[in-house]
């Protein structure tokens, strides 16, 4: 078994970023569609790096959705 350990994938995580106010704010202006695209592709990016945000979205798209 010892043998076997040797080959386990090391395994690093990274702490999420703070979801601050400022990023909040952004993260709804980009559900509402109210971004430029500068700020999009920026978004984009926010939630490619922090993945954990997209709850946040999907939350405010279905919301909004529920209001039409």
């Amino acid at each position: 078994m010892d043998f076997l350990r040797h080959f386990e994938p090391e395994v690093q995580g990274r702490g999420a970023d703070a979801l601050d106010a400022s990023a909040r704010e952004s993260l709804v202006r980009f559900a509402q569609g109210k971004c430029s695209p500068t700020e999009r592709r920026q978004m984009c990016d926010a939630l490619q790096r922090n993945p954990e945000w997209l709850n946040l979205v999907a939350k405010e798209v279905k919301g909004r959705r529920n209001k039409l």
